[in-house]
């Protein structure tokens, strides 16, 4: 075989490889979220990368913000009244991990002091709503193959998802 074969079957079979090369994959992942009082909640999430990082940030989706009072007493003109916009309902928090993948649902609520605000007249003490989180539990699957499930949580939430591969 002379250089010229060779060198011509080397180019070959390496640009082969390089043509074999696939496209990276998109995974995606739909969740809804029903609340015990018929509220719905739908985020979906499209990965492209099937081995995320480990140290990879959380995706998060809540409900739309509703607007809340809140009192600031320093202002230019004594008492200022200002409106906070703070979410109230169901959210989720999703981490990837390697290869698996964790749906953390997270139920929002808020401290609203709307009432508080009302009833200050003379005396004048800052005030604002407080946001409150609490994770009310976490689903774990690995993606490697397609998951589609429904899950009754402990707070009456119903949570549904479905993950595909690319």
């Amino acid at each position: 075989m002379n250089f010229r074969n060779l060198l011509f079957m080397c180019f070959f079979l390496c640009s082969g490889s390089i043509f074999a090369q696939k496209a990276p994959t998109q995974y995606t992942l739909k969740i809804e979220i029903e609340t015990p009082e018929g509220w719905q909640f739908h985020t979906q999430q499209i990965f492209s990368d099937p081995k995320l990082d480990i140290d990879s940030k959380p995706l998060s989706a809540q409900t739309s913000p509703k607007k809340y009072q809140a009192v600031r007493c320093d202002g230019p003109w004594g008492a200022m009244i200002y409106t906070v916009s703070l979410s109230s309902g169901p959210g989720v928090k999703i981490l990837h991990r390697e290869d698996t993948i964790i749906i953390k649902v997270i139920e929002y609520s808020v401290d609203s002091k709307d009432k508080t605000i009302e009833t200050m007249s003379i005396q004048c003490i800052d005030t604002e709503p407080t946001q409150i989180m609490n994770s009310v539990e976490d689903v774990k699957f690995t993606i490697d193959k397609e998951v589609s499930e429904q899950v009754e949580l402990s707070n009456g939430y119903v949570l549904k998802y479905h993950f595909k591969p690319g």
